[in-house]
């Protein structure tokens, strides 16, 4: 069964069963593996080391929105950190609650690749550790390197919070060079 689309044009209707069809993701054009937008159903990515190939299917879908909420309804040391960060203070643009795939990271400098995290109590617990585990580990298949730092370090000494992203982005300087 068809129909006369935009343009003239015929469609046909979608083989898929439903709430599997719609918009196809948008990958980043050097093909690493990155997803933008939001999209129901799952999303194929493209492995970054074979730019070509798919290398595994995820269920992707943060809205926008939900960013939005984290970036209005920051934690006291997350205020704190992003007033450290903000404005290439560190020579750096970071960007914070940044949405990589299905994850959500505090702080990104992405001409580098480096996140950072913030832990509070809750990350103590052994589920909280499991998915925190999870996440470091699909974000290293990226290329990207996690910076845990707790949120106590924060308020409690800044200079020091400055002086570990500071190490950190050095030492990510030092792998992409070796590249």
């Amino acid at each position: 069964m068809s129909s006369a689309g935009h343009g003239g044009q015929k469609s046909k209707t979608s083989p898929l069963p439903r709430g599997e069809g719609g918009p196809r993701p948008a990958f980043s054009p050097a093909g690493a593996g990155r997803v933008r937008g939001c999209f129901r159903g799952q999303a194929k990515l493209l492995c970054p080391a074979k730019s070509s190939q798919c290398c595994c299917t995820l269920p992707v879908c943060i809205p926008t929105q939900r960013l939005r909420q984290l970036r209005r309804n920051q934690t006291e040391a997350e205020k704190a950190a992003w007033y450290l960060l903000r404005g290439r203070r560190l020579d750096a643009k970071f960007r914070r609650q940044c949405r990589i795939e299905n994850w959500i990271v505090d702080f990104y400098y992405f001409e580098h690749r480096l996140a950072i995290e913030l832990d509070g109590g809750v990350h103590s617990q052994p589920s909280q550790m499991r998915k925190d585990a999870a996440k470091e580990d699909y974000l290293r298949t990226l290329g990207i390197s996690l910076l845990r730092i707790p949120n106590g370090l924060v308020v409690e000494d800044p200079e020091e919070f400055v002086r570990k992203v500071r190490e950190a982005i050095e030492v990510r300087m030092g792998q992409m060079r070796a590249r």
